[in-house]
Parts: C-alpha cells; structure tokens; sequence
C-alpha cells in the first residue's frame, strides 16, 4: 500500500455539537496518516464552526467549508468540489469510524484495484449504547461489478443503501457526474444505486469499520412525514427512469425494478402517510408495471385493495 495515495474523508456538519468531538478525534487519529479531513459547516446554529476550526489549526490535513445551510447533500456536494483525494469517504458528523478503518479499507481497495469497497457498520441506539451489525455484502473477497453486487446484495437483503457504508473512487463519481441532489430527504436511496451501477469493480470487505448513532431528533426520524413519504416516491420514479436507460440485464432490472416497488409501498406504509394523500399521489401502475417477485405481486394487490389493511399487516410482523 502506497502512502501516497490520499483519502478525502468528507463531514457534513449541522447541529451535532455533542457527538462532534467523538467523530473527529476518531478521523485524525487514524492509523493510515495521509488523508485529508473536509469539514463542511452547514450553517450550523451551535458551537459546530468554532470546534471545525480549532481543529484545523492544530492539524494542516483538516479543511473547512463554513457555507450557509443548505441540508446533507449540498454540503456533500460542497465537500466533493474540493475533495483531492484518490478514494473518497463520508462520514456523518454524529457517527464515528474505527481507527484503522481507511488502512484497511484502502488496502482492500489497492490489492483489487476495486472502484467502490464496502463494509459493515454498528448500529448504536442513542438510549443504551447497545450495538448490532449492519452487514454491508454477501461475498467476502470476490469482486464483482456494481450491477452484480446491488442485485446481489437485494437478493439476499444485505442491502443499505447508506453512502458511508462504502469506500469510493474519486473520479468515479466526477466522470459520471453523480452528485447529491439538493433538498432531497432519504438522498442516499437516490445516489447509491446509480453510483454502484457505474462501478465496474466492486468488493466486500467483511469489517465493521463504520459506528452509526441513531438518534431520536436525527433528521431521518423528524421533520414533515409527508415530504419523506413524497421524497422517497421520487426517487423511485426518478431511479425507474434511469434504469430503462442503462444497459442492465434483463432479470437483473426486474429485480432492481421489484425492489423499488417495495421501497415504495414499505414507505409509504411506515412513513403514516394520510389516506387522502395516497389516493391523490399513489401511482398504482407503476407498482404493478415494476413488481416481479410473486411476494411483492402478492403484497402490492393488498396495498391496492386495502391500504389501511396492508399497514396493519405490515406494522405487525415487523
């Protein structure tokens, strides 16, 4: 592994004053040293500018956008203009990672000359620190291509679709242009997937690398129900659109397909959207133009019959 090699490690930063701290000593103490640390000030109403800086004065690898607020995927966007990095890595600024995470990382990524490494996280719930693992991948040590991997990952349901699951190539998302879309909530169900399906190599890694922290005012579990649900409906029309334009294999795109159906209809379910709202903006053709599965066939029919019923089912046995 060559320490030439730099790794941009980007922290969208907003109303996180308490975790902020955590995150950051666990990204300038990493073990592999030549990465650089872009820190990108959201707007953030606290303390969060003061402690960015202080941070870049005592360490030259640590940079700092300050910029008006303008939610996630913008100061994404912000970090990637001026990410120099080789490999780029997101890191949510109430997470943390392990020390070693990008030295092992990195050197996964070097020895398969892979576009995107993946990994695994813990899930740690705010109320009583206990922690479980999200696994990230199905084939340890195999590459494949994205196309290979996404598919295979819904098939046996080791998918997330969280950016910071993941290791990226740098140019891999300039030279396809993929960038976050502005305003969108639930913004990694929109970018990862065409992200993965431009990826011509990709590995598993099979470590948990990544701490993710949920927590009870994160902007995933507030803010207007209705704007998730409807967020998220756009995404799967958008993503639809994108896989008619691909060159995807014909089964492959079923499944890709048969999962945002059931992105859509589990979302709408969990997100208690009003009824008045699903008569007006449910597209009852698109379930059934894009199901494939027997199972989501079978789901899809009682969503459309009986909504109220579907989410009692649902609700139940989750």
């Amino acid at each position: 592994m060559s320490n030439k090699l730099v790794v941009s490690i980007i922290v969208p930063i907003y109303n996180v004053e308490q975790y902020l701290v955590r995150c950051l000593k666990s990204l300038v103490n990493q073990t592999y040293k030549n990465i650089e640390i872009i820190l990108v000030d959201d707007g953030s109403p606290d303390n969060c500018g003061d402690i960015c800086d202080e941070y870049s004065k005592r360490d030259n690898r640590v940079k700092v956008v300050h910029k008006k607020n303008g939610g996630l995927s913008d100061a994404r966007n912000s970090g990637l203009k001026i990410a120099q990095g080789e490999f780029v890595l997101f890191v949510d600024s109430d997470d943390f990672i392990e020390l070693d995470a990008v030295e092992k990382l990195l050197a996964y990524a070097n020895e398969n000359r892979l576009d995107v490494v993946c990994g695994n996280a813990y899930r740690i719930k705010d109320a009583n620190s206990s922690k479980y693992i999200m696994i990230g991948g199905t084939s340890n040590n195999k590459v494949m291509t994205g196309e290979q991997y996404l598919v295979d990952c819904i098939k046996y349901k080791k998918f997330s679709v969280a950016v910071w699951t993941r290791m990226y190539r740098r140019d891999l998302i300039q030279n396809n242009n993929i960038y976050f879309t502005r305003g969108l909530l639930h913004e990694d169900e929109n970018w990862t997937p065409k992200l993965l399906l431009a990826a011509e190599r990709v590995g598993y890694l099979n470590y948990s690398f990544y701490n993710y922290l949920i927590r009870d005012n994160s902007i995933t579990q507030t803010g207007d129900k209705r704007k998730h649900v409807a967020d998220v409906i756009k995404t799967c029309v958008e993503l639809e659109l994108e896989y008619n334009k691909l060159n995807i294999n014909r089964v492959n795109k079923r499944v890709l397909k048969d999962y945002l159906v059931r992105l859509y209809i589990n979302t709408c379910t969990f997100g208690e959207y009003d009824k008045k709202i699903y008569s007006s903006q449910i597209d009852k053709k698109f379930l059934i133009r894009n199901s494939y599965l027997f199972k989501t066939k079978l789901e899809i029919i009682v969503f459309i019959l009986n909504i109220s019923l579907y989410r009692s089912i649902k609700l139940r046995f989750s």
